[in-house]
């Protein structure tokens, strides 16, 4: 009797076993990586993945060429692969160089060293400092942003490369760990095989477990979850044990080390590395003449990287302008529009390719609609203002936010009613401007009612500074989120708002 019972637990054991086993094979099958982190190559040198993406703006601004390049450093048991989400948004103003640390994510466990002295964070940082030289020049500047693990990695490299390094961002960085000789000698005497036995159960639970609930914080969505599950799962313990024994975290007296502007971002329900203990960075820091930012991020844990890519990218770029002015978008996009010629319609090609008019915002009922359209021009034989009022009867007025005299008579408006709101190229609309124009889509709303007014917006084309105030419009006062604001302009006016400091600012102003 007993031993049928034995036997049928067993099986049933067995089963749950299996099934959960399927189940993380098919969490892991959800992970793919971005196209753009496919083209990272293994250095044979380190058995390390590598990826380096040159600044776009480099060819058309030699002095761009010249500016400092970021390199992104992973935390513990990570990946390069956790920085896709911020990739696109930071590429458009700097050089981006990723790499899977050592047994980490893409890179040659078979033939990375096994020696566990080489995975001290000093180790580390040496062999990211001859990655470093090897792929962009051994005279290159940079700006660091390290993740967890990673920031302390940052710390010890910073004081390597000395005036090459321009700025250090850290993300949710270890403070005040200490790993004593006694827990070194356990680490290093603990059969892989036992801690992958420990990581199965701490994964119990799925995306409800433990293992993924230290990470993140309680509201995230269970999409975020899954994606933390499958790093978690595709940790490798052994290179993890050595990272833990061989790591050393920044002092205070190495933090103090640093004369150069230092960002701490941290996410508020951070369970591994508390705000309380971030904060002790600042105390470090309180005598050193360049400036040290600290930035809470409210509903995230300490995978920020996945929780809240948007509000981290605007943070990041903004720290990168504190570092060098040149790795400012808004510079960079002045210095293009300087040399092309770009805000006259000499740029006549360009100009004509673009739809005339959107679609109407927001969907469904509303008191007032907005329209995306591009500057119309005086005597056009396809977008000119006596042409808008006869083959658009439905738009009833037109603000023009252009900052410069638009290419057309406002005058030759005879039943649209124009109005002017001047703003600055390239850069997102001041907080103030943008009162002044939702004020004024209320003001037109209130005298047509009951009747709903459709309102033109237009700058040069049509699509970021337009964006941007429509997108403010609906946050504001209709009630969306970012992301569904984006989510509409860029249904009604493909592709959407394209720069990536636009997107940024508004993840910023209103997440941030």
């Amino acid at each position: 009797m007993l031993s049928s019972i034995a036997a049928s637990s067993a099986l049933v054991v067995a089963a749950a076993a299996l099934f959960r086993h399927y189940q993380t094979r098919n969490i892991i099958a959800e992970v793919k990586e971005s196209d753009t982190i496919k083209k990272g190559k293994i250095d044979e040198k380190t058995a390390v993945r590598v990826l380096y993406l040159p600044n776009p703006v480099a060819a058309k601004i030699s002095e761009v060429a010249e500016c400092p390049v970021a390199v992104l450093i992973h935390g513990l048991g990570g990946r390069m692969d956790q920085f896709s989400r911020i990739l696109e948004l930071l590429r458009p103003s700097t050089g981006l160089l990723l790499l899977d640390l050592p047994g980490c994510g893409g890179s040659d466990w078979k033939n990375a060293p096994h020696n566990w002295e080489a995975y001290t964070t000093d180790a580390i940082a040496d062999l990211i400092q001859d990655i470093i030289d090897r792929t962009i020049g051994s005279n290159s500047k940079v700006v660091l942003v390290a993740h967890s693990m990673g920031s302390s990695i940052a710390v010890q490299l910073a004081i390597k490369l000395g005036n090459r390094c321009v700025g250090l961002c850290a993300l949710s960085p270890p403070v005040e760990v200490h790993i004593t000789p006694r827990q070194r000698k356990l680490i290093s005497i603990t059969p892989p095989i036992l801690f992958d036995i420990f990581r199965y159960f701490d994964r119990y639970g799925g995306i409800r477990s433990a293992s993924v609930s230290r990470m993140v914080a309680k509201s995230t969505r269970d999409s975020i979850r899954r994606a933390q599950l499958a790093t978690n799962i595709l940790v490798k313990s052994r290179p993890w044990l050595r990272y833990v024994y061989g790591f050393h975290c920044a002092s205070a007296k190495e933090w103090a080390a640093l004369n150069i502007p230092v960002a701490v971002i941290v996410g508020t329900e951070d369970q591994i590395t508390p705000p309380s203990r971030c904060k002790l960075i600042l105390k470090y820091r309180e005598d050193i003449p360049a400036p040290t930012s600290y930035i809470e991020i409210p509903k995230s844990g300490h995978s920020l990287l996945i929780e809240a890519p948007q509000v981290l990218a605007a943070h990041i770029s903004h720290f990168f302008e504190t570092c060098d002015p040149r790795l400012s978008p808004v510079w960079q996009l002045n210095q293009i529009a300087a040399t092309e010629g770009k805000w006259s319609l000499k740029n006549e090609a360009k100009w004509k390719a673009v739809v005339r008019v959107s679609g109407t915002m927001p969907p469904g009922d509303s008191k007032v609609k907005l329209c995306a359209i591009k500057t119309l021009r005086e005597n056009d034989p396809e977008h000119s203002p006596p042409l808008l009022e006869r083959d658009y009867p439905d738009i009833t007025h037109v603000i023009d936010i252009s900052h410069e005299t638009p290419p057309y008579e406002s005058t030759s408006f005879k039943r649209i009613k124009y109005f002017k709101l001047p703003t600055i190229a390239k850069v997102p609309v001041p907080e103030d401007e943008v009162r002044k124009f939702i004020d004024l889509v209320n003001n037109i709303a209130d005298s047509c009612a009951p009747k709903v007014p459709v309102i033109a917006v237009h700058c040069h084309y049509g699509f970021n500074r337009t964006g941007f105030v429509i997108c403010t419009y609906l946050i504001e006062e209709l009630g969306y989120s970012v992301s569904q604001s984006l989510d509409i302009f860029k249904a009604a006016r493909p592709p959407g708002i394209k720069h990536a400091h636009f997107i940024d600012e508004l993840h910023l102003r209103y997440e941030g």
